[in-house]
């Protein structure tokens, strides 16, 4: 991987400045994350995460220059950290992680590849196998900070932070190989920002489960008696929603929705998962203590912007719609549709024959 000429950077430069002109604010930033849509432009959302995370500044005279130079920047220490090993990244690091990266990346390559598609990233079957960017990626990772060494999970917010760079650098017309180092720039915050070491170690005491607990016993009294009676908690079901932000849980639109909310309250996040991980609950029947673990971890048939409408309901301390609300009213509709067919037809038969 070659530095590109300061003419393509320049180039570039001016190209992002263009595409950043609507962010002039930290609040038009927040604006963009607080859209409820599940269409919102993989460009724009690239840009906002960089703001956000604070990877480039909101100043606008100098942020496309800090974007443009992260891939300089990101090459001189890849070549730094590995050397004659730029092409097998993964031997500069602990031996114990290496085979479990690689499993990981292979397991995992699968939403690279869907996220690709959906986004419509341009010939991404000639990208790399899927192992020596992720490979390196996670290895500069490891590197660059003993707390950052390698932790299943990493690998999900990797490829989904690489399917978006790969899109933006389409967009700006850099050479997709550049993508690697701006989705690293982007999967170091995502990663100090879901605090996976201390989770992990000490997982029991974890407030976010506690007030999830919280949450479900007053917004789903019925769930929280089921799960009471089975001596379940959020901590046997959570981990990984909390590790991955539900980045398993959802298609990458809504998915990324998620994020965007977990991104506007990285200052209150353990009270945020609480909310939003309860509006997941709301969403899922759970009728018995046996299955219930089951049923919420592989539960796919989501509302992402009803998650996001009750979450801030929750957090506001209103009620809810019932979970069935929707399903009633249709039904209820359709009854007195079906009665008033039926009662214009027994009128039509009486008219009938009274006259004779």
């Amino acid at each position: 991987m070659e530095t590109p000429s300061s003419e393509v950077l320049k180039s570039v430069e001016k190209e992002i400045s263009k595409l950043l002109e609507p962010f002039d604010s930290m609040e038009a930033v927040d604006k963009f994350l607080e859209e409820e849509s599940l269409k919102k432009d993989p460009i724009t959302r690239f840009l906002a995460y960089l703001l956000k995370t604070q990877v480039i500044s909101i100043d606008q005279k100098k942020n496309a220059k800090q974007l443009v130079d992260l891939i300089p920047e990101y090459i001189k220490t890849t070549k730094e950290y590995f050397g004659e090993d730029f092409e097998s990244p993964l031997l500069k690091i602990a031996k114990r992680d290496r085979p479990t990266v690689e499993a990981d990346i292979k397991r995992s390559y699968f939403l690279f590849v869907n996220s690709c598609k959906h986004y419509d990233v341009k010939d991404y079957k000639k990208y790399p196998d899927g192992k020596t960017i992720p490979s390196r990626a996670l290895a500069t990772l490891a590197i660059s900070d003993d707390k950052l060494s390698y932790t299943q999970g990493y690998d999900r917010y990797f490829f989904i932070s690489y399917a978006l760079s790969l899109k933006f650098c389409e967009k700006v017309g850099l050479d997709f190989i550049f993508a690697e180092a701006l989705a690293y720039y982007l999967t170091k915050p995502l990663i100090i920002n879901a605090s996976f070491n201390d989770l992990l170690e000490n997982p029991g005491t974890y407030e976010g489960f506690s007030l999830l607990d919280e949450q479900i016993k007053k917004y789903c009294p019925n769930t929280y008696k089921v799960l009471s009676k089975g001596h379940l908690s959020a901590f046997n079901y959570a981990m990984r929603w909390r590790l991955l932000f539900f980045s398993d849980e959802h298609e990458i639109d809504g998915a990324l929705l998620i994020w965007d909310y977990f991104l506007l309250h990285m200052d209150d996040t353990d009270q945020f998962f609480g909310y939003i991980g309860a509006a997941h609950v709301h969403q899922v029947e759970v009728d018995d203590d046996f299955t219930a673990v089951e049923k919420l971890q592989k539960f796919r048939d989501w509302d992402e912007c009803k998650i996001i409408q009750d979450t801030k309901l929750m957090a506001a301390g209103k009620r809810l719609r019932s979970r069935n609300s929707g399903r009633r009213i249709f039904m209820l509709v359709s009854i007195i549709v079906l009665l008033s067919a039926a009662a214009y037809v027994y009128t039509k038969r009486f008219d009938i024959v009274s006259k004779f």
